[in-house]
């Protein structure tokens, strides 16, 4: 039986941007919240990496699991990926400020 779960990351500085854009609101809910419901209909859990100067800022109630990313990106992956439980066969990364994944495409 396959176990998926998906990492969204959400611990950019968003510099080039000019601010925090995966806490920008784009319609009804933050780019962030677009990336998590995503995730969450088609994973068995989801890990939510923030920066650690917006964590407070970034929660979401549909994560299992909250972890604070690193300096880099691959740091934040591999600090999503020490929070993922050994029975999950399946991982996908999903960047929180590209909310456009659909359920199709994961």
């Amino acid at each position: 039986m396959e176990i998926t779960w998906s990492i969204v990351l959400a611990a950019g500085s968003g510099s080039r941007f000019g601010g925090d854009k995966q806490n920008v609101m784009l319609g009804h809910q933050r780019v962030v919240d677009w990336s998590v419901s995503t995730a969450r209909a088609c994973s068995d859990g989801v890990v939510l990496v923030v920066n650690p100067d917006t964590a407070n800022d970034v929660v979401n109630s549909e994560t299992d699991i909250v972890v604070v990313g690193g300096d880099s990106r691959s740091q934040s992956v591999r600090n999503g990926l020490k929070a993922i439980p050994a029975e999950a066969t399946i991982v996908v990364v999903q960047d929180a400020a590209r909310p456009g994944a659909s359920v199709d495409l994961y």
